[in-house]
């Protein structure tokens, strides 16, 4: 696990402090972590028992810098555009639907010029293609 924390600061360019979103962040295993490190977090998942679990474990830990919400990858409506200085999402994308519009939302609540770090289960995966082209597509803006 330190590991890919390790490598999403290294790939992710992001700095104690930094408001980052966690899609897809389950019971907040990961979420967790980067706030020990001194990150605010975010954590937001689709299913409201992760979130529940997540909660009552940030009160137990008296936990100010994260929050966690239920929320749809694919519709983050809940923040504004702008929002976050960096966004994980840590092996979920494989369970959205349309990898697009959670890729388009990821890049919206992204401040301009910020990083968002996404890993995938295995190469093998139908949608890494698919992803590549969306971030070579969005690299040129």
């Amino acid at each position: 696990m330190m590991r890919k924390i390790k490598t999403a600061l290294d790939l992710g360019g992001f700095n104690k402090g930094d408001n980052l979103l966690e899609v897809g962040c389950a019971k907040g295993v990961y979420t967790f972590e980067f706030a020990k490190m001194g990150f605010d977090m975010t954590g937001q998942d689709l299913s409201v028992k992760n979130i529940e679990v997540a909660k009552e474990r940030a009160e137990a830990m008296n936990n100010n810098n994260v929050n966690f919400i239920v929320g749809d990858a694919e519709d983050l409506s809940t923040f504004s555009d702008n929002t976050f200085d960096g966004v994980t999402l840590f092996s979920a994308l494989r369970y959205v639907p349309n990898p697009q519009n959670a890729i388009n939302e990821i890049f919206r609540v992204l401040k301009k010029g910020k990083s968002a770090v996404v890993d995938f289960v295995g190469e093998r995966m139908p949608v890494i293609n698919e992803f590549a082209a969306i971030v070579m597509c969005e690299g040129r803006k």
